[in-house]
């Protein structure tokens, strides 16, 4: 009897990585770039200083509520005046994934991520399979929220050759097809002009689609999982430059071994990959994830003014250093988790008055070139939980921030 070409789906597996409650953002990758000089006005005596602050960070989805609860003084340092969220996946095992594992495991584990705000990651890869168990690498960034679950039965989906629609968190790739929506779940290329392929697999075989009916899939049926290397060194030549990324989607139960095996022949093709879920055809997105209005709604000139005969006070070059990265953890946070027009970063100018308590008794934003509301809302909300010791009298601060992304929307299918 002739061998069938099919995938054996798995049984999924009841058992996700195992998550501890400690915070792991120490362990991030934030890269600090001083661009010139930021500006320190005391109401009294009007010394100024000017600094501008590069944070690098990654994006996420909506705007976060951030924890108010304070712990202790600035001498501690930075780590000590911004509090962590509350939901924590911590420990070794936190993006823990093994091959027998499911592609529905691997989606609960992303949301559990975005939901923890512990997106972010620089290692430049979905996933790691050197040692076991694997690892889940890939920085997070849902396209929608509620993350959408995966499918169990993608073929009927695919039963005609139609140009498929990706949504990704900097916008839609393919606005003119009519095939299936799929849903980006980590880092994509941000350029929405370019053309994408989207990788299927599902228990029938993998199947190949592009987001314009202008360029050919690589091949038009599905093929068995042991013919995909060689149907995609087949073709590596004549796409060369057409696809500016390609998104791996599976069926729910398809184990983490089998998908393995598609990323590795995807890695021949040297392009920027990602993992995404595909709704069912009743499905709808709803609001878009990007929105498209910028307001400058609760922009302010200044800080308000202090009781004439107020003391005023100085800070420490530590005490300043320390504001700026609890400042960079929190502009971090609130980007990931951006889906407004500040999903693209910019630069965001930050009002900040310490009362003599070290307490901030005022702040707000004077500048936004990302017209994100609901950024400038989380800005203000981490910005408000930063205390320091008693002071000799009020400090403002003005802060000039830029935020842009970290280079991880390049993910290569597999770790090194």
């Amino acid at each position: 009897m002739a061998q069938k070409h099919t995938l054996l789906k798995q049984k999924r597996s009841p058992k996700m990585g195992s998550f501890s409650r400690k915070s792991r953002f120490e362990d991030r990758a934030l890269a600090y770039l001083f661009l010139g000089v930021y500006e320190l006005s005391m109401l009294a005596r009007k010394p100024t200083f000017l600094m501008t602050l590069l944070v690098l960070v990654a994006c996420g989805g909506e705007a976060a509520q951030m924890p108010t609860e304070q712990e202790s003084g600035i001498s501690q340092g930075a780590e000590s005046l911004f509090p962590e969220p509350e939901q924590i996946i911590e420990g070794s095992d936190a993006r823990e994934i093994g091959a027998e594992q499911t592609f529905a495991d691997l989606v609960a584990l992303i949301k559990a991520l975005d939901s923890a705000g512990q997106t972010h990651s620089d290692a430049g890869c979905l996933l790691d399979v050197k040692e076991q168990p694997w690892q889940f690498r890939a920085d997070v960034a849902v396209a929608h929220r509620p993350v959408p679950e995966s499918v169990d039965d993608i073929d009927p989906l695919l039963a005609t050759i139609e140009a498929v629609q990706i949504h990704t968190r900097w916008g839609v790739l393919g606005r003119a097809a009519r095939g299936p929506k799929v849903v980006a779940l980590t880092t994509s290329p941000m350029d929405l002009h370019e053309q994408a392929l989207a990788v299927f697999l599902t228990d029938e075989g993998v199947y190949a689609r592009t987001t314009s009916l202008a360029i050919n899939p690589p091949f038009a049926d599905k093929l068995a999982i042991g013919d995909l290397p060689h149907a995609l060194a087949r073709v590596k030549d004549a796409y060369d430059g057409v696809f500016d990324g390609a998104y791996v989607v599976a069926e729910d139960d398809i184990a983490l071994g089998q998908i393995h095996r598609v990323l590795k022949a995807i890695s021949t093709l040297d392009l920027a990959t990602a993992f995404a879920v595909v709704l069912p055809a009743s499905a709808t997105l709803g609001k878009p994830g990007l929105a498209k209005q910028r307001s400058k709604e609760g922009l302010c000139s200044g800080l308000p003014a202090i009781a004439p005969g107020a003391p005023f006070a100085e800070l420490s070059a530590t005490q300043l250093q320390n504001i700026q990265k609890a400042l960079d953890k929190a502009g971090h946070r609130c980007l990931e988790h951006s889906c407004g027009t500040g999903v693209t970063g910019g630069v965001v100018k930050v009002a900040i008055q310490f009362n003599p308590h070290g307490e901030i008794s005022q702040s707000c934003i004077m500048d936004d070139e990302t017209g994100d509301v609901s950024l400038r809302e989380c800005l203000l909300s981490a910005a408000k939980s930063i205390e320091l010791p008693v002071l000799e009298g009020y400090v403002n601060l003005q802060l000039p921030l830029r935020l842009v992304h970290l280079p991880t929307e390049q993910q290569r299918p597999l770790c090194d």
